[in-house]
């Protein structure tokens, strides 16, 4: 959602995973939508991502992105936002230290992602500015465990520089792993992209998250995790079995995790769908055609689904299911593709409710 009115506006910085072309910034974008902050992207350049916020929402954004994204790495508060050049230590001289440090400690960390300024040292940018920090403050550094931690990004000529809110640990991601989870089976998805496909559903905290092809049950897992109302189920008993036991590994209510074919959906009023249909070598269909599949399921979906809110299907690249999407009601939002291997391209498409 943009808004208008730039004197209100404060600018949060965001380093991107760079792991995917287009999902980091879909990703974004969708969280933020889910969680109905008003924002404008003012500026991308490579993983370095520039967002406008009303000043009020400062705090709550930057909360947002680190509760929920899986493709971002950093969040933080621009201070100075220009051109690299000997005016930025200038810049950063006339910044109002004493009152933005308070008499906190402080460390000054620095990344250099290359471009023009690739062998610009990030230490000694941070030796410099600290040097200047700690002359205009007088505040204590401490480089192990700071009370703030000043962050800067040089990417070709743009310098960015700011407060640092917090980094995003992919370690949590890789305790979630399908091979860590009491129950296993080679087709589950990775809870990185897991959760991307979550936030792309605009799903919120307190509504009911539908995965109708659950599997083992990583899409409800990272749904659960970020507060929503877990629905779900599969049309074989032993992944059904082996979804709550999952769910309930990590602290999470199974019970709306049920037996049923995605072709008669037993939900109604879902308020977001994200799934991740059997295509694979180890998944199954029951011998019903995948596009027939897909049909039916989409044409549940809408049914299922509240007005206005979205589904995330993932699709072979070829099985094509949009024309039928447009026909029953959807509008496609966005489409994305991830190629996994050579004979494997996923087609991650965004749908939304009329």
């Amino acid at each position: 959602m943009s808004f208008k009115g730039t004197e209100f506006m404060k600018r949060l910085f965001l380093l991107l995973s760079g792991e995917h072309p287009t999902l980091p910034l879909a990703e974004v974008n969708s969280i933020l939508d889910a969680e109905g902050i008003k924002y404008d992207i003012l500026r991308q350049r490579d993983r370095l991502l520039i967002v406008g916020v009303r000043d009020e929402e400062v705090k709550r954004t930057g909360t947002a992105i680190l509760n929920r994204a899986a493709m971002t790495k950093m969040v933080g508060m621009v201070l100075i936002e220009k051109e690299f050049s000997d005016f930025v230590f200038t810049e950063i001289r006339r910044l109002e230290w004493r009152d933005l440090l308070k008499g906190h400690s402080f460390a000054v960390r620095f990344t250099v992602l290359g471009g023009k300024r690739a062998e610009v040292s990030s230490q000694e940018l941070e030796r410099v500015i600290g040097g200047i920090v700690k002359a205009r403050s007088n505040a204590p550094v401490n480089l192990s465990s700071p009370d703030i931690m000043l962050q800067g990004i040089l990417i070709d000529d743009l310098f960015v520089f700011g407060i640092n809110l917090g980094h995003i640990r992919g370690g949590v991601f890789e305790m979630r792993r399908p091979k860590n989870r009491p129950f296993f089976h080679p087709s589950a998805m990775e809870p990185k992209l897991a959760r991307v496909l979550v936030n792309l559903s605009r799903a919120r905290k307190g509504e009911v998250f539908l995965d109708p092809f659950c599997g083992s049950g990583g899409l409800m897992i990272e749904a659960g995790l970020i507060g929503c109302r877990i629905a779900g189920g599969d049309i074989l008993p032993y992944m059904v079995k082996g979804a709550r036991e999952n769910l309930q590994y990590f602290g999470l209510d199974p019970g709306g995790v049920v037996l049923h074919d995605a072709r008669k959906l037993p939900f109604q009023d879902v308020d977001a769908i994200a799934t991740d249909p059997p295509y694979g070598r180890s998944a199954t269909t029951r011998r019903v055609p995948l596009p027939e599949l897909l049909k039916d399921f989409l044409g549940e979906a809408y049914e299922a689904l509240a007005p206005r809110r979205y589904t995330v299907i993932v699709t072979p690249l070829g099985v094509e299911v949009g024309e039928y999407a447009l026909t029953i009601g959807f509008d496609i939002v966005e489409e994305h593709r991830m190629r996994v291997h050579r004979s494997l391209t996923r087609r991650i498409l965004i749908l939304r409710k009329g």
